[in-house]
């Protein structure tokens, strides 16, 4: 499964509800630009080890999202988690194994956050 393909599928299935990438190697960043498009998602499953904060950041667009994960997502930094305050429904997110900081603060945006998953993940928070 390759760029290509997801961008077929975005162009195709535009109520998607549900997509999970997990383990999907062949993915690019680039691929996130049609993860994007498809605007009805409310779980997304973007586990992608060479996920960066540019690609992240395209994801706002999602505001129905309310299940994220992105596990393993060792390039994120805290620029990249500020893709939360762009997603008000989000509900559930899991960032285990994240191996870059994650700034408390960012998740301050989420207010409607249920299930938070933080295995394995270092933590801060900005002192001000």
């Amino acid at each position: 499964f390759e760029d290509h393909d997801l961008r077929i599928l975005s162009r195709s299935l535009q109520s998607l509800q549900t997509l999970s990438l997990y383990c999907c190697e062949e993915l690019s960043n680039a691929c996130v630009k049609y993860v994007a498009r498809m605007r009805e998602l409310r779980n997304l499953n973007l586990a992608l080890p060479c996920l960066i904060d540019r690609a992240l950041l395209q994801i706002s667009t999602l505001t129905n999202l309310e299940e994220l994960s992105l596990e393993g997502c060792s390039y994120i930094t805290g620029d990249g988690f500020r893709v939360f305050q762009h997603l008000p429904n989000l509900r559930a997110l899991n960032v285990r194994s994240c191996e870059s900081f994650l700034i408390l603060e960012h998740l301050s945006a989420a207010s409607l956050l249920s299930s938070l998953d933080l295995r394995f993940s270092p933590i801060t928070h900005t002192h001000t």
